[in-house]
């Protein structure tokens, strides 16, 4: 049987290697590549704008958001979702927000 959140919901368990910044920044990549195929493959440098890079609008960034939820059963605060417009200031709120 899968393990309970507190909320009743199934847990995510995360492998070791998912939460290094690599295994982050390649989760918000095949996130992405999910939400507009065309990018997939795609480099892109730490720094460069996402939304820009990958021509993504606010509802792109919205499921974003909530692929990242199901993927990494993390639940991104609305006053950090800007923070993740670039793939190394995503790493370091997805990395606090695992802690």
């Amino acid at each position: 049987m899968p393990t309970q959140s507190p909320m009743g919901t199934p847990a995510i368990v995360l492998s070791p290697a998912a939460t290094t910044d690599a295994g982050l920044r390649a989760a918000l990549l095949d996130v992405i590549a999910m939400i507009a195929p065309e990018t997939r493959g795609r480099v892109v440098d730490d720094n460069a704008d996402l939304r820009e890079v990958f021509d993504l609008d606010s509802m792109d960034m919205l499921n974003v958001v909530r692929a990242l939820k199901g993927r990494l059963g993390v639940e991104v605060p609305a006053a950090d979702t800007a923070r993740l417009y670039t793939l190394a200031s995503a790493v370091i709120v997805l990395r606090g927000l695992l802690r």
